[in-house]
């Protein structure tokens, strides 16, 4: 995180699942920096959960199909705007890791979200394996 994370967790439902999600979140520069984490019962689940939680960003964000990129990293940048109307980017990555499914999330005004920034804050997260 590029600033001391604040930490929350609170009960979503994703695919029909009731989830506990945790959140590790820091702003720094004008853009909001977060790390969501669930576990599913089921790994198979997984997938779809990752796939409820990645419409739910771009809902949430208000981004239409054409404003959507997925990269041939799987960083997905997408464009919209807060509920305001102010315009946003967003960079996410979707990690799945056996039960636990993870959502990394960058989002800002575009001229503050820079791909250096965003590319190292996407690549850097590591899954701790003592779990």
């Amino acid at each position: 995180m590029p600033a001391k994370p604040a930490s929350m967790s609170r009960v979503v439902q994703l695919a029909g699942q009731q989830l506990s999600m945790h959140m590790l979140a820091a702003e720094a520069g004008q853009i909001s920096f977060a790390v969501g984490s669930v576990q599913v019962a089921d790994p198979g689940q997984a997938g779809l959960i990752a796939k409820a939680m990645r419409e739910g960003m771009l809902a949430n964000l208000r981004a239409k199909p054409e404003q959507i990129q997925t990269l041939a990293n799987g960083n997905i940048i997408a464009s919209g705007s807060s509920p305001q109307g102010q315009p946003l980017k967003m960079a996410a990555r979707f990690i799945i890791d056996g039960k636990w499914v993870y959502q990394l999330v960058a989002i800002g005004p575009e001229q503050a979200l820079q791909d250096e920034v965003t590319d190292n804050f996407l690549q850097s997260f590591k899954v701790n394996k003592s779990k």
